[in-house]
């Protein structure tokens, strides 16, 4: 035995063979685990996909989306919770819709029942207005108690067309049908026949009423001139009855600041009466708002001048500014472009425009 030798091959064959198999069984767990792996994604992908589509169809398209999964107690659940809040979020849009719908259309019936009802109004109330002015301007006709009382009769008269015209203004604003008509305004002429208008107002109460007209200014501005002195009267209305000493001014300046490029005209009304607290300033700018309570009592008003006001200027293409503190007066601006943007109002409203000088008035209704 001690000189023979052993056949190392079996030995050899049968760690090949262990090997092959460790190999194969390594490779087949690998394949394993990589099918797996492959199926739980696509899963995962499925899950995601249905998943995001369907909370896309709930929050585009308002719809009622089921969420059906097959799996675990806990996917199951989640499937039903979501189609629940889904059927429930539909439903809630479909309401709200609903709601919108609803007022809007109120909204509608109620600007054009303030319209009808204006102009139903103004009629007659003409009539009485023009009866009160020829009853109080008789000779002899009215003892003076008689004559103060039919004065009595005109003031109201007016303050009630002027009521009546602010509903119409601001129902036809709500409305989207305020027309306006566009033409050359020469500014300096304009603020002085203003001026003269609201002068007798300003006299009585013993306050003096200024035009400042700066040299550097705009002397002209395409836009609506009708609705511009109707934004400035407000102004000067406004003034002059909140001002118990002073003076008013109407001021036109070249605006100054981020604004100027595109709204290079500013017109401020300033005056010295009681000023508005810095909290209560955005208020005056809301339908039938004032200061306080206590304004409307003493000095009258609606609170719509301004509301209008502002919705005005914003068809204008510009807007309004306010600077004031309270017992220091008020500064209403008005900022303008010199050119109303055309671009906003369609071709077929716009009458042909051959000529564009500035210093020629072409009225062109819109």
């Amino acid at each position: 035995w001690a000189g023979r030798s052993v056949d190392p091959s079996p030995l050899i064959e049968f760690r090949e063979m262990v090997a092959l198999n460790v190999l194969s069984i390594v490779i087949g767990l690998i394949i394993v685990v990589l099918a797996a792996a492959r199926w739980f994604a696509v899963r995962v992908e499925r899950f995601s996909t249905e998943l995001t589509e369907g909370i896309g169809m709930v929050l585009r398209e308002n719809r009622e989306v089921a969420f059906q999964w097959k799996g675990t107690r806990e996917l199951h659940d989640l499937g039903e919770q979501l189609t629940t809040l889904a059927k429930t979020h539909a439903e809630h849009t479909q309401q709200l819709e609903k709601h919108a719908r609803e007022l809007e259309q109120s909204n509608r019936y109620k600007s054009q029942f303030l319209a009808n009802v204006s102009h139903e109004l103004r009629t007659p109330l003409n009539s009485i207005l023009l009866l009160s002015k020829l009853l109080a301007a008789s000779d002899n006709t009215l003892s003076a108690e008689q004559r103060k009382q039919a004065e009595v009769i005109n003031s109201a008269g007016g303050d009630l067309r002027m009521l009546i015209d602010n509903i119409l203004d601001l129902s036809r604003i709500e409305a989207g049908k305020c027309t306006f008509t566009l033409e050359r305004v020469e500014l300096p002429s304009t603020l002085d026949k203003l001026a003269d208008l609201m002068r007798p107002l300003a006299e009585d109460k013993g306050l003096k009423l200024i035009v400042d007209i700066s040299a550097d200014a705009p002397s002209r501005i395409y836009t609506d001139g009708e609705k511009l002195r109707q934004i400035l009267k407000n102004f000067l209305s406004n003034a002059i009855k909140f001002t118990a000493r002073g003076e008013v001014a109407i001021c036109l300046r070249r605006t100054e600041g981020s604004v100027s490029s595109a709204c290079p005209l500013r017109i401020d009304v300033r005056d010295t009466g009681v000023g508005i607290p810095v909290d209560k300033q955005a208020a005056v700018f809301e339908a039938f708002q004032q200061a306080d309570g206590s304004t409307n009592r003493r000095y009258g008003g609606t609170g719509l001048g301004l509301t209008i006001s502002r919705s005005l200027a914003e068809i204008l293409g510009g807007r309004i500014l306010l600077k004031s503190a309270e017992g220091r007066g008020a500064t209403f601006s008005l900022v303008l472009p010199l050119e109303f943007d055309r671009s906003q109002v369609p071709p077929d409203q716009l009458a042909d425009e051959e000529d564009d000088n500035l210093d020629t008035p072409m009225p062109s209704k819109v």
